[in-house]
Order: structure tokens, then C-alpha cells, then sequence
């Protein structure tokens, strides 16, 4: 596999799990009730 394909498949798994993390931080500040577990 070419080295600029694994940067970009890289890239996008870094920028999915920030998304995804910052999703949940933000449901988990706008509703407290979901606090039972750090994650």
C-alpha cells in the first residue's frame, strides 16, 4: 500500500475518534444523568 494511502486512512481514523469522542463529551456535559461510567 502506498504511503500516502495509509497517511489518509490514518488521518481519518484520528479525525473519526476525535469526532466521536468529542460527541460523546458533549452529550455527556448536556446530560448529566449518562455520568454512570468514565469511558
Amino acid at each position: 500500500m502506498p504511503v500516502s494511502a495509509q497517511r489518509s486512512i490514518h488521518i481519518s481514523y484520528i479525525f473519526r475518534e476525535l469526532t466521536v469522542s468529542t460527541a460523546l463529551t458533549t452529550l455527556t456535559n448536556l446530560n448529566p444523568k449518562t455520568k454512570r461510567q468514565p469511558l
